[in-house]
């Protein structure tokens, strides 16, 4: 009887002392979830906060591109001008200006129906400008929308302005075209615009949404001098056509702008965009103007006709890698007497030729070293030389680039 009452109350002991353990057990895992939901509702708080704080900022750049005049501007063009219309605005009566403020295309090109009668039909869309204010990466974000639009051709041309693109649209007079939709396919499309690369929109952004994000664009401008920015370094006697404007402040294309990681590095209206025009095979004949060293304010005149583009062989077994050029021209002295201090027109020809050989030549080198920027897409010729893609080289052709050593030669025939 005592066994069996000591046994009853060690069992009640343990048991007791189980229920104990269990409940401080259950108390330590209410504790320890309480603390990871305050852990948890820390980190959602955090994400609120950071997801806010990404709306404000985005925003806020919403408002800024706003603020930039970075807004859309389309002009349309009309069959009839109103004979009603003050001489101001019959500058250019055939079309008519819209300016939308919205954050992107599609925003703007619905708004059009709140006053429009008619559906725009974007297909004949010619020309896009681009102010040079947008920001780095609305250039790719905005022309690949335009891309997208199923209505808009690739081949629209497009452009870049250095002051607002509302007045390049603005101050556009067609001069011996009535149709300015016609005037801006041949202004920005044509192939004898000397002085500015033209730049189709699927080209643009295939080239501006690689990974170096390098291309060029055309500069538009509405009748005012455009201050160059990092322009190409260009001391070969050539006429610099950045010295000189048009006085009757016609806007137009003038200029090169190039583009590294989706933003501006240069703008250049001097002898950069001609001699790109030149060297890519953008224009078919021009005519060059070189100082006469031997006779101050004398001006040679050269009519150049480029059968092709140049073409390039690259070593790259070398180091530093060695990159020759090779071009020809077919060359024509405009000039009816001996210019002063040459002997006969075989120097006046060599004289150009050297012109040439250095204007090529610091082309080149402040591509490579100054700009670091491959405008010319060298690297398809490099890539030609390895069988697959994976090759551990092809992906230091900056490097390669940038180091690399030039040769040119370049073959005159003359005409003279």
């Amino acid at each position: 009887r005592l066994r069996t009452q000591g046994f009853e109350i060690a069992k009640e002991q343990l048991e007791n002392n189980y229920f104990a353990f269990v409940g401080e057990e259950y108390i330590k895992s209410l504790n320890k979830y309480a603390e990871m939901k305050k852990s948890l509702e820390e980190k959602i708080n955090a994400q609120k906060e950071n997801y806010q704080s990404q709306m404000e900022s985005l925003t806020q750049q919403q408002q800024e591109l706003l603020s930039n005049d970075q807004n859309l501007k389309q002009q349309i063009a009309q069959l009839n001008a109103n004979e009603s219309l003050s001489e101001e605005e019959k500058k250019n009566a055939t079309v008519t200006n819209l300016s939308i403020s919205a954050p992107d295309f599609y925003t703007a090109k619905n708004m059009t129906n709140n006053f429009l009668s008619k559906s725009i039909n974007m297909s004949h869309l010619k020309l896009i400008v681009f102010s040079k204010a947008v920001d780095e990466h609305g250039f790719l974000h905005h022309s690949r929308f335009l891309l997208r639009e199923r209505e808009i051709r690739p081949h629209t041309a497009v452009a870049v302005t250095a002051g607002e693109a509302k007045s390049y649209l603005e101050a556009v007079n067609p001069r011996l075209e009535a149709n300015t939709a016609k005037y801006y396919e041949l202004m920005a499309l044509r192939s004898n615009n000397v002085y500015s690369p033209n730049k189709k929109l699927s080209r643009f952004v295939d080239e501006i949404r690689s990974p170096d994000g390098i291309s060029v664009l055309p500069v538009a401008h509405s009748g005012e001098k455009i201050d160059d920015e990092n322009p190409l370094k260009i001391t070969a006697p050539w006429v610099n056509t950045s010295d000189f404007e048009v006085h009757s402040k016609e806007a137009g294309l003038q200029g090169m702008a190039i583009f590294k990681n989706g933003k501006i590095i240069s703008v250049d209206t001097g002898s950069g965009g001609m001699l790109y025009n030149i060297i890519t095979g953008g224009i078919k004949n021009c005519t060059v103007s070189l100082k006469n060293p031997y006779a101050e304010n004398e001006i040679l005149s050269f009519g150049v006709n480029i059968p092709e583009a140049a073409s390039y062989k690259i070593d790259n077994k070398k180091k530093p890698c060695r990159i020759t050029v090779n071009q020809g021209f077919d060359v024509d002295f405009y000039g009816g007497t001996l210019p002063a201090g040459f002997k006969d027109n075989g120097q006046v020809y060599a004289f150009a030729k050297g012109c040439f050989q250095k204007a090529f030549s610091e082309f080149f080198y402040d591509l490579s070293r100054n700009k670091k920027a491959d405008i010319i897409n060298l690297d398809k010729y490099f890539r030609m030389q390895f069988l697959t893609e994976n090759s551990p080289e092809l992906s230091d052709w900056s490097k390669t680039f940038e180091t690399a050593e030039f040769e040119f030669n370049i073959d005159f025939f003359e005409k003279g």
